[in-house]
């Protein structure tokens, strides 16, 4: 939970307030980017016969999915809103379909 606040995730959940996401999307992206890492891992050591020590980070891969909110940040100086399609790139796709 703690990730999840300090990585942004909380900002854009909710209705009115901040609530928990239901799904555990931090545990299941950080999981994801370590079996990238695992199976990099694998490769080498099958070329070098060398093992590797691998970290992976919650809050690193939480700021990590939400790279969309940030661009949106960074390009139009808007702030995740809690609310359904808030983000213009995802509601013009939507509506183009």
């Amino acid at each position: 939970m703690p990730s999840s606040y300090v990585g942004g995730l909380l900002g854009i959940t909710g209705a009115e307030e901040p609530a928990k996401v239901g799904v555990a999307i931090t545990d299941i992206t950080t999981g994801l980017y370590l079996h990238g890492a695992v199976m990099a891992a694998l490769l080498n050591r099958q070329q070098t016969h060398k093992g590797q020590h691998l970290e992976v980070s919650l809050f690193g891969c939480q700021v990590a999915a939400l790279a969309n909110v940030g661009q949106n940040y960074l390009t139009a100086g808007q702030v995740g809103l809690s609310s359904c399609c808030t983000y213009i790139c995802i509601c013009l796709e939507i509506l183009s379909l």
